[in-house]
């Protein structure tokens, strides 16, 4: 296999030392660079991880395989310049030898290169953490050495490398060549791929050579590019083209969950496959013994790395047969391994790709069950854009078409991810009714929330009461008889645009509330700010500080209304039903406005929208909005016609309904005519008394 050379980037313009520290992240490639540079320069090579590093030991090493002679002729070409040294694995020699014996190393090498050219000659590889430690140990000794990082590979040498990587790669047990004999059309396939994962990961340039700059970092990462071109490895360039181009935002959802879960699990199963191929040696196994194939999988890794980095003591659980004296031996071998996980840039993650990953595996594993440490870890963790497709992707499902289950105490950060990844995110459904509860996550602005590439999760567990975070805009939460707590970081909440809560019981934790109907993008928006319903009980601090911005922004029903609310009391607008449940009454307002808001206005024909966005979106698992549905239809303001749902404007218009009023601050008043006759249907009369569930 050839090789891609990668950018190497000086912290200085010019060699100002003879000592040159080259460092990157872990699984970037420093051994491989460090051999071709090697090569290239026709200078000795010493991989110091098979050298006991201490005193003198270079100078012994040089001596005992060079000679006499040509040692001394290397030192005098090291001296003026003319010659180098490549020296790899400074990182791993420091773990074997330990700090007394390194530091003596490092007197040894500013010995060697003391009074020589300052031309780079002594190259050094190793990981960020030892190489700051030899910077210091060189400085104290009267040379400060220079120091480079080898970059992510560009575009061009990306594609390079997947091109060689396809070169070894077998499929049905023949030897992949269609990137080489259909060069033109695989690139079309490789590009495309790499622009549905270059918007994935947030780029809104038009190809994946111009989005590079901004997310080279992953996508030129080289452990990503070998997972990637085992994808690439496909026959029919144009029928997966045609798939991407038809399946539109499913297939970037696709991207941003299915693909990248697989690039990341790949690059564990590499790192598992690296690890087990050393350990038979260093534990005294064979290499087909099954015990090996049990240590180091996904979970240990992920667990390993949290420890890491956030100091956690997630316990690693070991094959009960591994003997205790094994046990030792292989956690240091495993301590000498992990810090060049390709996950880890030193002490942290090295993107947010890999950290919503772990925070997923960890949010979603059964054995983890978000108790202890580990929950305390996750609910520390804060939510990057991949997160909600990461869990979708790896949450448990009742049935391949059913929607993923997700635990209460995730519901926030799901939320926080979903909009953290698109910049005009849609609107939040939570909905809870008896002991079931759903979350949908629109991908469509469309208040409505209907589109069918929309994100759906099933609550597992349900307890009754959720607890969101500020701020929280273009969302609704609906529940019967739970509850619903609102937090802050700081001392105010922030509510709004388009925020809607029926619920039971409300509970904010903070002194100031402030609710808008202002949006970053638009400005002030004539929809909703925060509306704010609550049948039993609120509780908030008694001294909190209320404003609304405009001052429609702001509507709530309370049971008992405080000083600060009361010039936000919002009129009913319900139908007077007897022996009601207020609660889902209010459900039931919502329920019409949000199902008439799918429908796009028109002023030429009845607008018609497919059954399933409805049926499977809109409305889901809600009996509320089932049955508010039922009783549109029974009433003809909405008809069916084979696989569309069409909404009647002349019918909508006799109960005082048009278009607009559904989307007005006052549409409780608009719609409390037709409001009244979708209370008076038995659907809809059996869930507000009580009879249905």
């Amino acid at each position: 296999m050839g090789y891609v050379w990668p950018d190497i980037r000086l912290d200085k313009q010019d060699a100002q030392s003879p000592i040159i520290l080259v460092t990157a992240p872990g699984a970037m490639g420093k051994s491989a660079a460090a051999q071709a540079i090697a090569a290239r320069t026709n200078a000795p090579f010493v991989d110091l991880a098979r050298l006991a590093i201490g005193s003198n030991s270079l100078t012994g090493l040089l001596t005992t395989v060079l000679g006499w002679g040509q040692a001394s002729s290397l030192v005098a070409g090291l001296h003026s310049g003319k010659m180098s040294l490549v020296l790899d694995s400074l990182d791993e020699a420091h773990l074997a030898a330990g700090s007394t014996h390194f530091s003596a190393f490092m007197r040894n090498i500013a010995d060697l290169a003391r009074g020589a050219e300052p031309r780079n000659q002594f190259l050094i590889f190793g990981r960020r953490d030892t190489l700051e430690t030899a910077y210091l140990a060189l400085a104290d000794q009267g040379i400060e050495p220079d120091q480079a990082t080898i970059a992510s590979l560009t575009y061009q040498q990306s594609c390079d490398l997947i091109n060689l990587v396809l070169d070894q790669t077998i499929v049905d047990g023949h030897e992949y060549t269609n990137h080489r004999t259909h060069a033109q059309p695989f690139a079309t396939h490789r590009d495309g791929t790499l622009q549905d994962m270059a918007a994935a990961l947030g780029s809104d340039k038009s190809t994946a050579a111009q989005a590079w700059p901004e997310v080279g970092s992953f996508l030129g990462y080289p452990p990503v590019l070998l997972v990637l071109s085992k994808h690439l490895a496909v026959d029919n360039f144009a029928a997966t083209l045609a798939s991407r181009v038809k399946d539109g935002a499913l297939a970037e959802r696709s991207v941003k969950g299915t693909l990248l879960r697989e690039v990341v699990e790949g690059i564990l199963d590499r790192e598992s496959a690296k690890v087990r191929s050393q350990l038979p040696d260093a534990l005294g196994y064979s290499s087909l013994d099954p015990e090996i194939g049990l240590l180091y999988s996904r979970d240990e890794q992920v667990r390993r790395i949290a420890n890491y980095v956030f100091d956690t003591p997630l316990k690693i659980d070991l094959p009960n047969s591994l003997p205790e004296s094994t046990r030792i031996i292989y956690e240091d071998q495993i301590s000498s391994f992990l810090p060049d996980h390709p996950f880890l840039d030193g002490r942290n993650i090295g993107n947010v790709v890999f950290r919503d990953y772990i925070y997923a595996f960890m949010a979603t594993s059964p054995h983890y069950g978000l108790h202890g440490e580990a929950r305390h870890l996750v609910a520390s963790m804060q939510p990057g854009p991949f997160l909600v497709h990461f869990v979708e992707a790896m949450a448990a499902r009742e049935n391949d078409l059913g929607s993923a289950f997700l635990r209460e105490e995730m519901i926030d950060a799901v939320i926080k991810s979903h909009n953290a990844g698109t910049a005009k995110p849609g609107p939040f459904l939570y909905s809870q009714f008896g002991d079931r509860a759903h979350l949908v996550l629109s991908d469509n602005p469309n208040l409505a929330a209907s589109d069918l590439s929309s994100i759906s999760f099933e609550i597992e567990d349900v307890s009754g009461v959720i607890e969101l975070r500020s701020p929280i805009a273009r969302g609704y939460v609906f529940s019967t008889d739970g509850g619903l707590t609102i937090s802050s970081g700081t001392d105010e909440i922030l509510l709004g645009p388009e925020f809607m809560v029926v619920v039971a019981v409300l509970e904010m934790r903070a002194k100031n509330l402030l609710a808008t109907s202002h949006d970053g993008q638009k400005g002030m928006t004539e929809g909703l700010g925060a509306v704010l319903i609550v049948r039993d009980s609120i509780d908030h601090d008694p001294e909190m500080k209320v404003r609304a911005v405009p001052l429609g922004a702001l509507n709530v029903s309370f049971p008992e209304i405080w000083h600060q609310f009361r010039q936000y009391r919002m009129e009913s607008g319900l139908a007077p039903v007897p022996s009601v449940d207020e609660n889902v009454s209010w459900q039931v307002m919502f329920g019409i406005r949000r199902i008439l808001s799918v429908f796009q206005s028109s002023v030429k024909a009845d607008p018609s929208i497919y059954r399933e966005r409805i049926d499977r979106i809109t409305v889901g698992s809600n009996p509320v909005f089932r049955a508010t549905l039922d009783a549109l239809i029974e009433i003809a303001v909405i008809s069916v016609e084979t696989n569309l749902y069409r909404l009647n404007l002349a019918k909508l218009a006799e109960f005082g309904v048009n278009y607009a009023a559904v989307r007005g601050t006052d549409f409780a008043s608009k719609l409390k005519q037709l409001h009244a006759e979708v209370c008076k249907k038995a659907p809809v009369l059996a869930l507000l008394r009580g009879d249905a569930t």
